[in-house]
């Protein structure tokens, strides 16, 4: 069933509204396509006219009283929790499949958003990655690859592909309460075209032309009604293919358009450049080796950090050199602005560089002791990897002298 209206517009009698309902189904489901566009009725020049568009009531109705797909995502009004357990899946049956037609707003974020998505409830999937489960496609993708914890990122179809063009928000974006109006103007511009032609739809169109060909044939038998029947199934097979590809490639231009946009708003950070060293350490020994590549004016050490590293035990070398080189980038960006980095240390450690930090530890308490003549508080650290077995927790210890606007490493290794 196919229904369609027009009206003009109220502000703009120059221009119409078209709204089109395409409705089908058989023993397997439902398929509902809703399609909402404005267009000129004359040429004319004039500046752009304002207007916000609000998402249409039946579409929430839609998705909360029925299980509704967009290929292989779910799409709900609020978002889907994914877990560690379930992590692996998701990657490979949702976020990376090939088949993906919607995008995916992704949070990071152990606390449910409290139902303040619901206005892109049938324009995207949403989900919210657990710790643990952020954790696992952080090591998949690396950090240009996920969302800043506690943030989010909207994933197009296509993804692991040419991440930095998939948009990130930072934490302090997304606890702003009208958060959700700015995935919502980045998705409502992306409009289908048309959707591929739903064969139960053209089941009634056939049939209506059945209908057409049995009066033709009572009112007039010369004229040749199978040569032409077949030649406008043939014209219309042809419609179809070419305005599916107007359609695939309008889309194409049309996501670009906005991508690029967002691009030219927010450039690429350090966190979205290629996140891992290819040619980092796999030993602790090629770390001791390799410990004068760390150090420098910004990022100092201690005298017993360099000999530890033959002794550490934390499994993970090449993580824990990664951390350690974003922590020297943030050192230096520290010491550049003399501590003025636009934020709180911890909020920009984690939004630009990828570290996640603690300037406390209830366990230890404050953990005060001499660096070059110095007392200084090595108490605040790194945390490599959160919610692990003892074992496999690593942590680096940091002091911040401010005096001379530097970073001062005291530990590198598991949790103390």
């Amino acid at each position: 069933m196919v229904l369609e209206w027009r009206f003009p517009d109220d502000g703009d009698p120059r221009t119409e509204w078209r709204l089109r309902v395409e409705l089908s189904g058989d023993q397997a489901g439902s398929r509902f396509a809703l399609h909402i566009g404005r267009q000129a009725i004359d040429q004319f020049l004039a500046p752009r006219a304002e207007f916000k568009l609000y998402p249409p009531r039946i579409v929430r109705q839609l998705v909360e009283g029925y299980e509704c797909y967009a290929g292989p995502s779910r799409l709900t009004v609020s978002e889907r929790e994914i877990t560690s357990a379930g992590t692996d899946d998701f990657m490979v049956q949702e976020l990376a499949a090939e088949s993906r037609v919607a995008p995916i707003l992704m949070l990071a974020d152990e606390r449910p958003s409290v139902d303040r998505l619901s206005t892109l409830a049938g324009l995207c999937a949403i989900v919210r990655v657990t710790r643990l489960s952020w954790e696992r496609l952080r090591d998949r993708f690396g950090y240009s690859g996920v969302p800043p914890w506690e943030g989010a990122r909207l994933y197009w179809p296509g993804f692991p592909d040419a991440p930095v063009w998939h948009p990130w928000f930072r934490r302090s974006d997304v606890r702003v309460a009208s958060f959700a109006e700015r995935p919502f103007a980045m998705l409502s511009r992306l409009s289908a075209v048309r959707i591929p032609e739903d064969p139960i739809v053209a089941e009634f169109r056939r049939n209506e032309l059945r209908e057409l060909e049995r009066q033709i044939r009572e009112r007039g038998r010369e004229i040749d009604h199978d040569f032409y029947l077949a030649y406008i199934d043939e014209i219309e097979r042809d419609k179809r293919a070419l305005d599916d590809e107007v359609s695939r490639l309008s889309a194409v231009i049309e996501q670009k358009q906005v991508q690029l946009e967002y691009q030219a708003l927010n450039p690429p950070t350090p966190q979205e450049s290629d996140s891992e060293e290819p040619d980092a350490p796999t030993t602790w020994k090629d770390a001791h080796a390799r410990f004068g590549e760390l150090e420098s004016d910004a990022l100092r050490f201690t005298d017993d950090v360099r000999p530890s590293l033959l002794k550490c035990t934390y499994p993970d070398v090449t993580r824990m050199w990664t951390q350690l080189m974003s922590l020297k980038s943030l050192a230096e960006a520290y010491r550049q602005s003399r501590g003025s980095l636009g934020g709180r240390l911890g909020d920009v450690s984690m939004e630009t560089y990828g570290i996640e930090l603690a300037l406390t530890d209830k366990g230890l308490g404050k953990q005060r002791r001499k660096f070059e003549g110095k007392e200084l508080d090595f108490t605040p650290h790194v945390k490599v990897d959160d919610v692990k077995i003892p074992k496999e927790c690593g942590r680096i210890y940091f002091a911040i002298d401010k005096e001379n606007a530097r970073l001062v490493v005291d530990h590198v290794g598991l949790h103390k």
